[in-house]
């Protein structure tokens, strides 16, 4: 595993917020409703999961599998 500096994380971080800062409303309402239905499909996934199943862990187990598609 490679080791980051903190001061390159602390850079790295400034230059995300400064990016973000400059984005306009009509892109943060479209980043927004996007982030919402990503969520709402990864819970609906894990319920559907667990409840056919009948074992409550499968909804944990999906959740993350979801997450990283």
């Amino acid at each position: 595993m490679d080791y980051v500096k903190p001061g390159e994380v602390q850079q790295s971080m400034i230059d995300a917020e400064k990016t973000k800062a400059e984005l306009t409303f009509s892109q943060l309402v479209t980043r927004g409703v996007l982030g919402g239905a990503i969520l709402a499909s990864a819970t609906t996934l894990s319920n559907t999961a667990a409840a056919q199943t009948k074992i409550p862990v499968a909804s944990a187990v999906v959740f993350p599998v979801e997450k990283s598609l």
